[in-house]
């Protein structure tokens, strides 16, 4: 069976794509719904639900979702999750190596040029987007939940993400003061490896 599918009415459709604003009426195609409610009654065949919390990760549950259920059905499973705990350990380790290595390709800017400011303006988020989901898949695999299972911070994630920041601001700022030193970049990318 086909998931629904969702669309605008004709005349509605170019001023949902430059609005923020939902659109005013909704048309799903009608097997999905009832006569008289218009309520979706699909559902996707999955078992258990999984709760991001108060974290920016609904791009790995989201994503997790997706291969759990097949994972599910591919091995007559029941109740099962992926650790998203685990997945996010490494992108998050993913996101300061990659604000590092923009501090060292940025390391002869004045500390006032755009890309350096917008740098140790973002440093890291937990946000993400597929593309993340199957990176980190590829090169770190993936363990059941209860290998490493939530925590309070990886299910509050504002915290932690702010002390990183903090964190990659400060080793950020060392090793641009070491290349002002004269350090060379493979004992920066040395250096960079111990913040």
């Amino acid at each position: 069976m086909k998931a629904p599918i969702a669309r605008t009415e004709p005349s509605r459709q170019s001023s949902c794509r430059s609005s923020s604003k939902p659109p005013q009426k909704l048309q799903l195609s009608e097997p999905y719904t009832t006569a008289s409610s218009k309520t979706v009654w699909y559902r996707v065949p999955t078992k258990g639900i999984t709760d991001q919390q108060r974290s920016g990760r609904c791009w790995l549950f989201t994503g997790f979702n997706v291969l759990r259920a097949q994972f599910i059905k591919d091995n007559n499973l029941g109740e099962f999750y992926f650790s998203h705990c685990y997945s996010f350990f490494w992108d998050q380790l993913e996101k300061a190596n990659l604000f590092l290595e923009g501090i060292l390709e940025t390391r002869t800017l004045p500390i006032t040029d755009r890309k350096v400011e917008w740098l140790f303006q973002h440093p890291i988020n937990d946000g993400g987007q597929f593309t993340g989901i199957s990176d980190n898949l590829l090169k770190y695999g993936v363990v059941p939940s209860d290998v490493m299972p939530e925590t309070y911070s990886s299910n509050n994630t504002a915290r932690l993400s702010s002390l990183i920041a903090k964190l990659l601001r400060q080793g950020g700022m060392e090793l641009r003061n070491k290349a002002q030193q004269g350090a060379t970049l493979a004992e920066l990318r040395k250096e960079k490896e111990t913040t």
